[in-house]
C-alpha cells in the first residue's frame, strides 16, 4: 500500500529560476544538444529511465524536472545526470523547501570532483553502483561512510528467475583478459 503524500522530485537538469552564475552552462548546453541530435542516450539517462520505469511500476508519484513553484515544502529530491541540478537542490534545501536530497549514482566519478560537491552536508544520501565503488569513495572521503548506499541501477526486476538458464552473457568492458576466467 502506497501512503506517499507528496511526489518524489526527480531532477536531471538545472531548475529554471534559481539564480546563479554558471560558467560551464554554455558548453553543457552544446554537449546536450549534440547528444540529442545524434540520438545518444548515455549511462546517466539510462539510469534515470530505469528509475522512472520502477516508480511507475510501483505506482509512486513523482515529478520530473518541475518548475520551482510546483515543488512542495518538505519533499524529497532525487538528483541524477546534472551537477547543476544538485547545486539547485542544495540551494532549495538551504532555503527550507526540500527536506532530503538523494544523489547519484552517475553525477561524478570521485567524491572530490566538481569542487567536492558530494561532501556538501546538505546531501543526505548518495547512491553508488557497487560495493567496490562504495569502498573506494569511503577511502577517499571517510565522512561519507554513513551516507553511501549501493544501488545497482538498471537491474531488470521483471525477469523470471524461476527458469533455469544454460547460457548467459558477460559484458567485460575493460581490464586485462586474465581477470575474465569462466
Amino acid at each position: 500500500m502506497n501512503i506517499q503524500k507528496k511526489p518524489l522530485i526527480v531532477l536531471t537538469r538545472s531548475l529554471k529560476g534559481v539564480k546563479r552564475f554558471r560558467p560551464g552552462l554554455f558548453l553543457l548546453t552544446i554537449k546536450k544538444c549534440a547528444k540529442f541530435l545524434l540520438g545518444q542516450n548515455r549511462g546517466p539517462q539510462m539510469v534515470t529511465e530505469s528509475l522512472l520505469t520502477g516508480l511507475r511500476g510501483l505506482k509512486i508519484k513523482y515529478l520530473l524536472n518541475p518548475k520551482i513553484k510546483n515543488i512542495e515544502r518538505d519533499t524529497i529530491v532525487y538528483v541524477n545526470e546534472s551537477v547543476e541540478a544538485l547545486r539547485d537542490a542544495i540551494e532549495l534545501k538551504m532555503k527550507g523547501v526540500v527536506s532530503k536530497i538523494v544523489a547519484g549514482p552517475v553525477l561524478v566519478i570521485l567524491p572530490k570532483d566538481e569542487n567536492a560537491i558530494m561532501l556538501d552536508p546538505n546531501i543526505d544520501l548518495f547512491l553508488v553502483p557497487s560495493a567496490w565503488t562504495k569502498n573506494l569513495w569511503i577511502s577517499l572521503a571517510p565522512a561519507l561512510a554513513e551516507k553511501i548506499k549501493i544501488w545497482p541501477a538498471g537491474v531488470d526486476s521483471d525477469c523470471d528467475l524461476s527458469q533455469k538458464r544454460d547460457m548467459f552473457l558477460v559484458y567485460y568492458k575493460s581490464g586485462p583478459k586474465h581477470n575474465l576466467i569462466i
